[in-house]
């Protein structure tokens, strides 16, 4: 019997970056076919359309997460498909820090109207456990909004007792403190 205290943080389906949106949109479409299908009890249609169905499924929703398990230490990146999931096991114990930081990423789109292009620059809340020795950093999750970033910091540090470090809060603080010089 497995008793392993396991922690999965799941960062949802991907669509390998959105290069497979489209094929996911396609998916959507073939399976309300495949329900079509199913009530007109068109057999041949099922055939056709299911192991379609299967193989379009495993590669458009990518899901991907991370893993940590209590018992035996190890924490994992994983990516899951219908079979299960996937992820190379490390030692928990090289990591020694969470941390809550505030990133910016660039984008670059297209106005087709006006046939020209521009960069927005967008934030997201990414927490990272840390290994100050090892060097090593692992993505635990990126959020949108700082209010589930740090329930998630504050879950993921009381159950593996890891150090935490809210960059973000502390340069809100300081920023606050600095206004209330003037």
């Amino acid at each position: 019997m497995n008793t392993n205290k396991i922690i999965t943080i799941s960062n949802g389906p991907q669509f390998h970056d959105g290069k497979s949106a489209y094929l996911f949109v396609l998916l959507i479409i073939l399976l309300f076919t495949l329900l079509g299908c199913i009530v007109n009890t068109f057999y041949i249609g099922i055939l056709i359309i299911l192991p379609v169905v299967i193989l379009l499924s495993n590669y458009t929703l990518d899901i991907r997460g991370i893993q940590i398990d209590l018992t035996d230490q190890l924490v994992r990146k994983y990516k899951q498909n219908i079979w299960g999931k996937k992820g190379e096991w490390m030692d928990l114990k090289k990591f020694d820090k969470l941390v809550l930081i505030h990133e910016f990423y660039k984008v670059k789109s297209t106005d087709f109207i006006e046939e020209e292009s521009y960069t927005t620059t967008h934030g997201h809340f990414v927490v990272r456990l840390i290994g100050t020795k090892s060097k090593e950093s692992l993505i635990v999750t990126e959020e949108i909004k700082y209010s589930p970033a740090k329930k998630i910091l504050a879950k993921t540090s009381k159950e593996t007792g890891i150090e935490v470090e809210d960059t973000y809060h502390a340069k809100l603080l300081e920023s606050m403190n600095m206004r209330s010089w003037q």
